[in-house]
């Protein structure tokens, strides 16, 4: 039998194909289920900024959400992806939607793929890759993000090109063949997802210390060289039009987050601290398993369990290659948290996805490393794709946004009762833009940088009747309390409630539409 890490075994191709059979039927089954259930499941009103902003592209030219707001709050590389698919549909066509979600299927079965292939070779063993893209492949949290309609499956198809194209770098003599390419993958994975300039930097600095030379220091420099005159572009067009190289999307939220901590416990640094280290601890996160990457609290005890087994192999026989690729991995998902969590105060379940391939292949390094019987190996993965599982029933009966379904109502209901001259305003406007495009405002800044100025000088409520909004719509703790202090003068005597849409949740109260005055 061949254990070269290589699938040119018929057995094992057959296998693997297999694999990527199940993932494929996995993420496909969510990617079409209807759009009433996607909503309250995983697709974020954030994804629909996405298809709205790829449709003014083509249709009217410019990267806006409302036509006129020109917005850096998207990753690039999924948007050129998708102005295919969104460019030239109707206002309000489903269809575009399903055919983008099975776009990051494909895209996330392809990282399956290349897990496995990265698995084998690291271990020298084709079964290691089968049970690193197993543990992938089935993982609840990776199918429901991979489908999410966001750029969460490229962003993970990009960082597995790089890892792909790291190892090749590590592991072959003639190195000088894989510095360019991976200069090119590290800029890829740039535009795909911004954060992943941490992984970027915890692989070169892990190869400098696999390397020990001034060679591979110089190598470092060519390829972070490369890699930032791949993005370059993306960079230049953000400063020319929006006056700054940072997206929109990454700053708004947590600016409003942090000044309304701040009036209420003041600005000092201890306060912010404080209020950092709890987002990072936030125990209901933990227990959903976001900054795991793995489902609910469990994910936590095996990803303990996991880093100790690793701690012991490589403290008896330290193995340079798996832990110039696993480490930089590691460190990368702690900054993810970090940033997203103890900075940002804004943690999202797709930020974290880099844990669930870190987990998948920690594991099967671990598992080879310690159990040489097959019998042993297969039962500890049977056990941990059971809590996949039963897991994976409760996040689909539960959903992560089950509010979202008033605002799918609202939305239709908008469509159908509002005339189009009228111009609505609301705080999360993804949704509501996909059935009333153009005429939707977004106000919270996230695509709007003119509504994130407004914010800053807390005359919102001024921007929206300047640009001609007649009503604002959100739920009670957006329009009342997050965003109350930021709205200016006429506030809220200037706001006449005209409807309602039922209760989302208890923290979130009820959505209502305003007619601004």
């Amino acid at each position: 039998m061949n254990m070269t890490g290589e699938f040119n075994h018929k057995g094992a191709r057959r296998l693997l194909f297999g694999l990527l059979i199940i993932a494929t039927i996995l993420r496909l089954w969510v990617a079409w289920q209807p759009i009433e259930t996607l909503v309250t499941k995983n697709l974020p009103d954030d994804a629909f900024y996405y298809f709205v902003i790829a449709r003014n592209v083509v249709t009217l030219g410019n990267a806006s959400l409302d036509g006129t707001s020109v917005t850096n709050g998207f990753h690039p590389l999924w948007l050129i992806l998708i102005l295919p698919i969104f460019g030239w549909a109707q206002g309000g066509n489903e269809l575009p939607i399903h055919i983008a979600l099975s776009l990051a299927s494909l895209l996330d079965v392809v990282s399956v793929f290349l897990l496995a292939r990265l698995a084998a070779k690291l271990f020298r063993d084709w079964r290691a890759g089968l049970m690193a893209g197993w543990l992938y492949a089935i993982n609840p949290v990776v199918i429901l993000q991979a489908t999410n309609g966001l750029e969460t499956s490229l962003g993970i198809f990009t960082v597995l090109l790089f890892l792909s194209a790291y190892q090749a770098w590590l592991i072959h003599e003639t190195k000088r063949n894989f510095p360019g390419w991976l200069a090119v993958c590290g800029g890829l994975m740039f535009l795909a997802r911004t954060d992943s300039f941490f992984l970027f930097a915890s692989t070169m600095l892990a190869a400098i210390w696999y390397w020990k030379t001034k060679e591979s220091i110089n190598s470092v420099l060519k390829i972070g060289v490369g890699s930032l005159i791949i993005v370059s572009p993306w960079l230049i067009w953000s400063q020319v039009n929006l006056g700054k190289i940072f997206q929109d999307s990454g700053e708004a939220i947590p600016y409003i987050l942090h000044e309304k901590f701040a009036l209420a416990h003041g600005a000092g640094f201890v306060p912010f601290i404080s209020q950092s280290i709890r987002q990072v601890i936030d125990p209901i996160v933990w227990l959903r398993g976001d900054f795991t990457g793995l489902p609910l609290i469990i994910g936590s005890l095996l990803w303990l369990t996991t880093l100790l087994l690793l701690y012991k192999r490589w403290r008896s026989a330290p193995q340079k290659v798996e832990m110039a690729i696993v480490f930089p991995i590691l460190v990368a998902s702690l900054l993810l948290i970090l940033v997203h969590a103890g900075f940002r105060w804004y943690p999202r379940p797709w930020y974290f996805l880099l844990a669930s391939l870190g987990f998948a292949l920690c594991l099967t390094i671990s598992v080879y490393a310690h159990f040489s019987k097959i019998r042993v190996i297969i039962w500890m993965v049977a056990s941990v794709s059971v809590v996949y599982i039963v897991s994976g029933q409760l996040y689909w009966n539960v959903g992560y946004y089950p509010w979202q379904r008033e605002m799918l109502e609202a939305s239709r209901w908008v469509s159908q009762n509002l005339t189009k001259d009228k111009k609505i305003a609301s705080f999360n406007a993804g949704i509501l833009s996909f059935y009333n495009s153009p005429n939707v405002i977004n106000v919270d800044g996230v695509v709007n940088h003119q509504a994130y100025e407004a914010i800053q000088s807390q005359t919102l409520l001024s921007y929206m009747q300047t640009n001609g909004a007649d009503y604002v719509i959100d739920a009670d703790a957006v329009v009342s309390d997050l965003y109350a202090r930021f709205m200016g003068n006429g506030y809220p005597d200037s706001l006449q409630e005209v409807a309602s849409f039922g209760e989302l949740n208890a923290e979130l109260g009820e959505l209502r539409l305003y007619l601004i005055e």
